[in-house]
């Protein structure tokens, strides 16, 4: 009994520290003007922000998920909740452009804790799809976060200090610590014994002793593995533009368009909903669809859409109604197929999954940090049409590596390839 309350709660207070994490940065957005005029700084930081966020997420996977698999999931998901609570606080206390910008790093690295640690413990938990549902039904809430963020931060920013935002943001980090401590079981342990159950004290004392080489020698393996990378690049590709418009949107609706911040939330409803219409979608045909026909049909509403992105705005001008529509078609495709996706890709490598979950989040938030980092240029004219190039750019590269990768899923099904 205690077993399943363990299994039952913990997703509700991980996918809280998760929906946390993300709306420390989507709530900033619609602020991030206000932020830079507080500072006296540039507009151009306003992407920049988020890609500190996003390089401070890219910081610790490779020490987090060999430390996971020997010393606990919990222990250190539980550190990781601890620490993102103290860099919320520092950002409050920055007093320069500079300054906020290093908390921001500080505070992105909460992001290394949710993919490397958090996630790897429901894939352990629980069976292939249960596990695939399961994450599927965290994202749709998660996605309140990019959907509810803009909205409540541009009402918020109406009437308030942009720092009460983190005063909000560091409140719900510490329920969600609270909760976890309570709650999260350990569940590295699994592997050792199938009769094994979760639990918040768990005998670890047959995990193998932390070894420097051994976990060099893991990584080497995983980057050989052709299958591998080819997952990890497509889940990081398909992603890549809905990470450019979060850090971008800003200047394309309030300064280009000359929207208001409140309106530049209800802009975001249609996009962001179709991420949680197509994890709806996903609920419901999980156990009746092969794992790879999902991703076939997912990719295929993600290219459509990033073709359009490229091509509306070249034929129809530059209102930003030709961004947000294609934008919903391919965000519909991403919720249909990434958590199918980024579950073969995790299991198509046999090392243990802290290690392999590391690699996976390193590269998809390198590529992301790359694509808010390239805004800068991309959108350094204020072009819709640039923007829209990129994202038909980055779906064209996306084809076919999505391709290669479903072609060795055909060829190898289950079994492991090195």
């Amino acid at each position: 009994m205690k077993s399943n309350k363990l299994m039952l709660l913990f997703p509700i207070f991980f996918v809280l520290y998760e929906f946390t994490v993300y709306l420390a940065n989507d709530m900033i957005m619609p602020g991030m003007l206000e932020v830079v005029k507080y500072f006296s700084a540039s507009n151009t930081f306003v992407p920049v922000s988020l890609t500190a966020f996003l390089l401070g997420g890219a910081s610790l996977q490779i020490i987090l998920g060999p430390l996971s698999d020997r010393f606990g999931r919990r222990k250190v998901l539980l550190f990781g909740a601890t620490y993102f609570l103290f860099a919320t606080v520092f950002i409050l206390i920055s007093n320069s452009m500079e300054q906020f910008l290093y908390a921001r790093f500080l505070q992105g690295m909460g992001l290394c804790f949710i993919g490397t640690v958090g996630y790897a413990s429901i894939q352990e938990l629980y069976e292939e799809r249960k596990a695939i549902k399961i994450i599927s039904l965290m994202a749709m809430i998660s996605l309140i976060a990019p959907l509810a963020g803009p909205l409540l931060g541009g009402l918020y920013i109406q009437f308030f200090h942009w720092r009460g935002i983190f005063i909000i943001i560091g409140i719900l980090a510490l329920i969600a610590l609270i909760g976890l401590f309570m709650y999260m079981p350990e569940t590295v342990h699994l592997k050792l014994n199938s009769k094994n159950k979760p639990e918040k004290n768990a005998d670890l004392s047959l995990l193998p002793k932390f070894n420097f080489l051994g976990c060099i020698n893991n990584y080497i393996l995983i980057l050989k593995n052709t299958k591998f990378l080819l997952g990890a690049f497509a889940i990081s590709l398909s992603a890549g533009p809905l990470i450019a418009w979060i850090a971008i949107s800003p200047v394309i609706l309030m300064e280009k368009a000359k929207l208001s911040s409140v309106y530049y939330g209800i802009c975001q409803i249609p996009i962001f909903g179709a991420l949680i219409f197509g994890n709806i979608i996903l609920q419901k045909i999980i156990k009746k669809v092969q794992l790879n026909r999902i991703i076939y049909f997912g990719s295929f509403f993600i290219i459509f859409g990033l073709i359009l992105c490229g091509i509306l705005p070249i034929i129809f001008g530059e209102s930003y109604f030709n961004i947000v529509i294609p934008f919903t078609i391919y965000c519909f495709g991403i919720a249909l197929s990434n958590s199918t996706l980024t579950r073969l890709t995790l299991y198509s490598s046999p090392i243990a999954k802290g290690s392999v979950s590391a690699i996976l989040s390193l590269i998809s938030t390198l590529v992301y940090a790359l694509s808010t980092y390239a805004m800068a240029f991309v959108y350094k004219n204020q072009s819709n049409v640039d923007f829209g190039l990129f994202c038909l750019f980055t779906g064209v590269i996306f084809t076919p590596v999505v391709v290669l990768f479903l072609i060795k899923e055909d060829r190898k099904g289950f079994v492991y390839e090195n």
